[in-house]
């Protein structure tokens, strides 16, 4: 019950934002919407997608503001606002498990990592984009049904995964998990079947192998 209760209030909270906002341009059928007294961009709505934008929106610098849509639209391509709102249901369905609460910030993070790649897979310089989070940097999301541009929990990981993308395999590595495999399946070839012990046979058989005749022919 806290759980519906407190999505409940997000609910409410988003659509007081959207009363309070005013519509300054829709880009792909997202409404930029400015929203007094909030910080950084945030992106909301689920079936009506939105993203909210603070006063000062006119005054930021043109690269400043591409860097800002091409994060935020790329939360609406990927439907995330939806997403998380299901995270927050199963969340709220089973409460009394950790590893939910676990799966869904594990989710979220997933979630900016991916939209990161998106910025910087249209050309966008990641030292610029770095800067850009870093300005915009929060302590937490204004809502749990709303994606916050930059949060200082997940901020780290995502400036350290920009300016230095995590490796590949190296041909080294590749060429001894394929040896490893090889002696694998060579030692599983290796072992036979285990032979039954002599415990494991009945009295009678022992006994009826033993009287056998070796040759038959022979009287």
């Amino acid at each position: 019950m806290l759980a519906i209760i407190r999505l409940s209030h997000a609910l409410a909270v988003l659509h007081r934002w959207k009363k309070q906002a005013v519509e300054v341009a829709r880009i792909d059928g997202v409404a930029i919407c400015e929203l007094p007294g909030l910080r950084g961009p945030v992106a909301a709505g689920a079936w009506d997608p939105v993203v909210f934008v603070p006063e000062s929106w006119h005054a930021w610098h043109a690269d400043h503001k591409r860097i800002v849509l091409a994060h935020e639209l790329a939360h609406h391509t990927r439907r995330d606002p939806l997403w998380r709102l299901l995270a927050e249901l199963a969340c709220a369905v089973h409460w009394h498990h950790p590893l939910a609460y676990w799966m869904k910030r594990r989710f979220i993070m997933q979630c900016e990592y991916a939209c990161d790649a998106l910025v910087l897979g249209k050309g966008i310089d990641p030292k610029a984009y770095a800067t850009v989070l870093c300005d915009f940097a929060s302590q937490c999301s204004p809502s749990p049904l709303a994606s916050a541009m930059a949060e200082t929990k997940s901020l780290e990981s995502r400036v350290r995964r920009m300016l230095k993308p995590p490796g590949s395999l190296s041909a080294r590595a590749l060429t001894l998990l394929a040896l490893l495999g090889i002696l694998t399946a060579c030692s599983l070839s290796m072992i036979g079947r285990k032979h039954p012990k002599s415990a494991d046979i009945p009295a009678a058989e022992v006994e009826l192998r033993w009287s056998a005749n070796p040759f038959p022919t022979e009287p």
